[in-house]
């Protein structure tokens, strides 16, 4: 009975602990791709939407420039130019706008863009009905890598607090409260035997003193019989006699 006790208490001590090394980490997974893949995502979303307001309000200009002079606006380039980019975004380094026809050739180009890592926005110049160019910018994502890559190095540093955390804390707690159950469990089988060894003990003083009260028994009768006999002529025996009789004899 104690065996399968302490077999199921292992049983149960293994099972918890792999129940919490997993729930551990399963949390330190999470929280080392949440923020970075969380802080990718929002930063990306809100890249694209200022790309693509910015395509559409130089796209919208060049438009309304092309609106007023429909015949030569493709070949006044300098003023194109000028209508998609100023100087402070060709400093920049990360920004190039163009130009293009519909059939794919290039009309203006604005704006040096060193990057590993390029997206490009495009907006449709449209006068009227016809669509008779695009505007594309083309913006570095670079930078954006490296603020996604700096979350991650920082959400790697609270997966690993978060593992030690969800992993040590519970784990320690729970040792600790099976090994005062174990002591408990000890010392509850330990008073069992002393109890049990105590219990044969007296059984042995029992049947030691078994003998010794027959004979006593046997003793006080013979020597109430003896009585008896010896009270027969004084008056009033039987009585003595018979109260002697009725006396029980011990177990």
């Amino acid at each position: 009975m104690i065996d399968s006790v302490q077999s199921s208490l292992r049983k149960d001590r293994l099972l918890l602990r792999r129940m919490v090394q997993s729930s551990a980490a399963i949390v330190a997974v999470l929280v080392a791709l949440v923020l970075p893949l969380g802080y990718g995502l929002i930063a990306y979303n809100h890249e694209v939407a200022d790309a693509q307001r910015e395509a559409t309000l130089s796209a919208r200009q060049v438009a309304g420039y092309v609106y007023q002079h429909p015949s030569l606006w493709e070949f006044n380039s300098e003023r194109l130019s000028e209508m998609i980019g100023t100087r402070q975004t060709d400093l920049t380094g990360d920004t190039r706008r163009r130009i293009v026809k519909p059939d794919g050739h290039v009309l203006v180009t604005r704006g040096a863009l060193s990057a590993n890592l390029t997206m490009v926005h495009r907006a449709p110049i449209v006068v009227g009905d016809a669509t008779l160019a695009f505007l594309d910018l083309e913006l570095s994502i670079d930078m954006l890598l490296l603020r996604v890559g700096a979350c991650a190095v920082v959400g790697l540093c609270l997966g690993v607090f978060a593992d030690f955390a969800f992993r040590s804390l519970p784990l320690h707690a729970l040792d600790n409260a099976l090994g005062d159950l174990e002591r408990l469990q000890s010392h509850i089988v330990e008073t069992n035997r002393e109890l049990t060894a105590q219990n044969s003990r007296l059984l042995e003083q029992e049947d030691a003193l078994r003998p010794l009260l027959l004979l006593q028994s046997r003793h006080e009768r013979s020597r109430a019989a003896q009585d008896c006999a010896g009270a027969r002529s004084a008056p009033g025996h039987r009585v003595a006699c018979r109260s002697r009789r009725a006396l029980p004899a011990p177990d």
